[in-house]
């Protein structure tokens, strides 16, 4: 095989599929058998270091996620704690396990971005108030939607059908939706998703992640007696479609993880606002999501189906502040 032949065979071997497209394929096709440079061109796209830092950093969070949540399954399991009727602390380990691996991995592993980098996107707080209201408000209407829609199917609201819970009673599951589970969800795993994939697709590997992590309950003393397999479908339907929903929001706020903790403190929030929804409202509430991300993917399909170009959102904040103390010093 002679040099050119060769050069051909490294721009269509695997490690070049993902990071050429097309377009720079047929443009280094053309300069097959111009110089050395021609092969040097051509080996500098295959990132495969950092695709292999990418994988071996989420790896690791996948795998403390998932062992931090079975060392709080396994201490129920012990001590024969029913987690659906009384507490625990190895309820809030389980809860705040996503943010809690994502911090570890962050903190410890050389090549994860550091904790600084990873908190940082939580003083995002300026992407406009459209956005608070979107979020805040957004699920409310949601769940009110699937009420009505249950009401007019025959269904039986549930009564009280409006509550205000104690604040106590609140703050804790708020805190642990948001501050817990989105440093893991977005904060940490959605950049590093989306350095290898497009949006859509990094939202769907966490939306089935993030469902598959919230069945926990399955192995758990008394959870399964709770749990059905309408459970299991709205779960994975609703945590995929939010997860869209959520990663189109983090990308269209330039990273801002601030506006998804709250999105996701939101949905808590209309969700203890209407108490003991039935098992066919909690259907129709996961396939009124499906139809939300569905609208949010068809509107911004541009984005969302491809991978984001330059820096990732997480790091945007990063360069803006080295960019200033490099013009503050230059002054």
């Amino acid at each position: 095989m002679d040099r050119a032949g060769r050069l051909e065979f490294l721009l269509t071997s695997r490690p070049f599929r993902n990071p050429l497209s097309r377009k720079e394929k047929r443009h280094f096709s053309r300069t097959l058998g111009r110089g050395r440079n021609a092969a040097t061109i051509m080996i500098k796209p295959n990132n495969t270091p950092e695709i292999s830092a990418i994988s071996c950093s989420l790896i690791i969070w996948v795998v403390i996620l998932f062992g931090l949540t079975g060392l709080g399954v396994l201490s129920l399991i012990l001590t024969g704690v029913d987690q659906s009727k009384a507490f625990s602390p190895a309820i809030l380990l389980i809860g705040y396990a996503p943010s809690l691996a994502a911090l570890c991995t962050a903190g410890f592993l050389s090549g994860a971005g550091g904790v600084r980098s990873l908190l940082r996107p939580i003083g995002k707080w300026r992407p406009g108030l459209q956005w608070y209201a979107l979020v805040l408000l957004g699920p409310l209407v949601l769940v009110l939607l699937a009420n009505v829609i249950d009401l007019a199917l025959g269904g039986a609201l549930p009564h009280p059908w409006l509550a205000f819970p104690e604040l106590g009673s609140v703050i804790g599951p708020l805190i642990a939706g948001s501050l817990g589970e989105e440093i893991g969800w977005r904060g940490f795993a959605q950049p590093l998703l989306q350095k290898r994939y497009s949006v859509f697709w990094a939202s769907v590997i966490i939306g089935v992640l993030w469902a598959t992590w919230h069945l926990w309950p399955v192995i758990a003393p008394g959870g399964l007696v709770h749990l059905t397999p309408l459970d299991v479908v709205q779960t994975y339907v609703r945590l995929i479609s939010t997860a869209i929903i959520y990663g189109w929001i983090y990308n269209s706020t330039r990273g801002s993880l601030l506006l998804v903790m709250l999105a996701h403190a939101g949905h808590n929030i209309a969700i203890d606002l209407l108490p003991s929804i039935p098992d066919g409202t909690a259907l129709i509430l996961a396939f009124l999501y499906l139809a939300a991300a569905i609208v949010v993917v068809w509107v911004t399909k541009a984005q969302t189906f491809s991978r984001p170009k330059g820096i990732c959102p997480r790091d945007t904040q990063r360069t803006d502040s080295k960019q200033h103390k490099e013009k503050t010093t230059s002054h």
